[in-house]
């Protein structure tokens, strides 16, 4: 009979031990799909599939082959937006991929730079599993004066292309949050759609904008004033309008001076992290 108990006891043991290892392994690879809300600070639904993220992808009239390379990283095996191993779902519903020209792609001059991302688009198989909606495009429409760029400190029409992310209906009335990557940017690792997408929505804290500092100014980049600012490839919210009167009131008091540059003196945007 002690034979029997013990026995009994080390079944029950090891059952607990399984228990508990599948549990630990659902939480690592099964993202919970109601938490608190960074926004709210109460429990939501699915935000997956109620928050709105659009994907900017500022772009001039000379980007077309920076663009071309951005997006053959995105048919690469080893940077797909989303695989087939994402336990979630394989499509996402509610991101958009939006690219921003400086100018009107419309305009007859643009026709043959439209066409060859219009080729590039229906070329890639990747965006079409992954996103519901499809790519599109927005034009700032800058004219001549409104699109210059004379040094690395001083650019309007970086800035003006910035601004209007908050000024845009295209954007604020449609998105709650964007994230711009730039042409250069590109992803390091598949699945980062996902990784994105939780970079956004699972943030301990509230935020207007979420980016990296500077990485490339040496050692005391943290500790030095003149270096202290964000990229301009960033998450930003959209829906809070003191934010959108603190960026237009950036606007009035900096415009000559590239954002990421004249964003060295604004500490309120903090120093959050967001790797892709």
């Amino acid at each position: 009979r002690e034979r029997t108990v013990n026995r009994t006891c080390k079944i029950l043991f090891v059952v607990v031990i399984l228990l508990g290892t599948v549990y630990l392994l659902n939480a690592i690879f099964w993202m919970p799909t109601r938490y608190s809300s960074p926004l709210h600070g109460s429990l939501v639904g699915d935000v997956r599939d109620t928050t709105r993220i659009g994907i900017v992808i500022p772009f001039i009239d000379r980007d077309l082959s920076r663009l071309r390379r951005q997006f053959s990283t995105w048919k690469s095996q080893r940077t797909l937006p989303c695989t087939d191993d994402d336990h979630m779902r394989t499509k996402f519903p509610n991101i958009t991929v939006i690219l921003y020209f400086s100018r009107d792609i419309e305009d007859e001059e643009y026709a043959e730079l439209k066409m060859a991302l219009d080729e590039e688009i229906r070329g890639m198989s990747s965006i079409q599993k992954c996103l519901v909606k499809p790519v599109i495009y927005v034009s700032a429409k800058l004219t001549d004066e409104e699109d210059g760029y004379l040094d690395a400190t001083t650019a309007n029409g970086p800035n003006n292309l910035w601004h209007g992310l908050f000024e845009n209906k295209a954007f604020i009335d449609h998105y709650d949050y964007v994230f711009v990557m730039e042409s250069d940017v590109l992803p390091i690792r598949s699945n980062w759609l996902r990784c994105l997408q939780d970079n956004i929505l699972l943030s301990a804290h509230r935020y207007w904008m979420k980016g990296t500092i500077c990485l490339s100014c040496g050692n005391n980049a943290i500790n030095t004033v003149a270096e202290y600012h964000m990229n301009g490839n960033a998450i930003y919210y959209l829906q809070d309008q003191e934010f959108i009167d603190l960026i237009g009131a950036y606007r009035d008091y900096n415009n000559d001076i590239n954002y990421t540059s004249g964003a060295r003196g604004v500490r309120v945007f903090g120093a959050g992290r967001t790797l892709l």
